[in-house]
């Protein structure tokens, strides 16, 4: 069975521009079980990145800072390549970041990574300050608290540090352990709007290598939602959530990995 919001709309929607999604009815957007459980096995790798012996640590959480800066515009196998590579090369903690600046561009740079200068400087920039945030003691005191205190936790920490946003600071709290909030990607917008819920993700046109070439290409970019049009889709994906019977991370985990490049992952 698909949960829809509003009928009528979500028909329209589905009529005038689903093909363009891979999306020609509404049993193309029927999550089953195996898409919870790789949702659930997803959480679970991405919830021993921040923790040691099944406990938050420091360098743990700056971990889950530095694989949450690589997610934006990034092909999900060469975003595990690059985070692997930054970890085997030793680049897990904000003293050893700091002290191999050249390093961490190298890698960037023979990685061909979208927003190439712009990720290793977010991510230097956030271990020179990391001392001073006290992230590991705000985020004990501020998740499985309360759906304010979370959005207040996430508020703090997009204002903090470069690089994140109401996306990216969400797949980080996640990764910690929040509850109360939802990473509304393209794939999350896209669902609601074709279940006919008051929402749609921007676009613009950019042009964009393509991954790992120098070939550029010109394609239709989606916006982030930002401000009180996030809150308001991570409300519907709540609702959404809530009438699936599973957790909103959860929902939002089981349509990217049926939707998004994780499936193109060799495992």
């Amino acid at each position: 069975m698909t949960i829809v919001y509003d009928m009528g709309l979500a028909e329209k929607r589905i009529a005038e521009t689903g093909r363009l999604y891979k999306i020609e009815g509404f049993s193309d957007m029927i999550l089953t079980e195996d898409d919870f459980r790789e949702a659930h096995e997803v959480y679970s790798r991405e919830s021993e990145i921040v923790r040691e012996n099944g406990e938050l640590t420091d360098n743990g959480v700056f971990r889950g800072a530095i694989y949450s800066l690589l997610t934006p515009q990034q092909d999900y196998p060469g975003h595990i390549r690059l985070f692997e590579q930054l970890m085997s090369e030793g680049l897990d903690s904000p003293e050893s970041v700091r002290e191999s600046e050249e390093k961490l561009y190298r890698i960037f740079r023979e990685g061909r990574v979208s927003l190439f200068r712009q990720k290793p400087s977010n991510i230097h920039e956030l271990s020179e300050i990391w001392e001073s945030l006290d992230f590991l003691e705000r985020i004990n005191e501020g998740i499985k608290t309360n759906r304010e205190r979370e959005i207040l936790l996430r508020k703090g920490m997009i204002k903090d540090v470069r690089g994140f946003g109401g996306k990216t600071a969400s797949i980080f709290l996640r990764m910690c352990g929040a509850e109360y909030l939802v990473p509304v990607d393209s794939w999350m917008a896209e669902m609601l709007y074709f279940l006919g819920y008051p929402v749609e993700m921007p676009r613009v046109e950019v042009d964009r290598p393509r991954w790992g070439t120098d070939v550029i290409s010109t394609k239709k970019k989606k916006l982030g939602l930002k401000g009180r049009s996030y809150i308001e889709a991570e409300e519907f994906s709540l609702d959404l959530a809530n009438k699936c019977g599973v957790p909103g991370y959860i929902l939002q985990l089981a349509y990217w990995t049926k939707k998004s490049s994780y499936k193109n992952l060799s495992r």
